[in-house]
């Protein structure tokens, strides 16, 4: 077996070109500024109707069958006598 030629290999630098910016870079970007858009416009949101924790009462207007009281509810039920 013959032995490695060391002497073609160049010594490693300590100076590296700085890596370009690239279209995954930009789109990175994108995502980040949308993202923190996202969280300021739901925390105005939020403030305008009292801030975290203002909104009181029940969380579901469904009745006990599952289909509520009126609207969709009624609207299935006369449908389903009409069939």
């Amino acid at each position: 077996m013959s032995q490695p030629n060391f002497e073609s290999v160049s010594a490693p630098s300590v100076l590296k070109k700085k890596p370009q910016m690239n279209i995954y870079t930009v789109l990175l970007l994108i995502a980040l500024v949308s993202l923190l858009t996202a969280c300021v416009l739901l925390f105005l949101e939020l403030n305008a109707y009292g801030g975290f924790g203002a909104i009181k009462g029940r969380v579901s207007m469904l009745g006990p069958s599952g289909l509520g009281s009126g609207g969709l509810g009624s609207a299935l039920a006369q449908l389903a006598i009409q069939v």
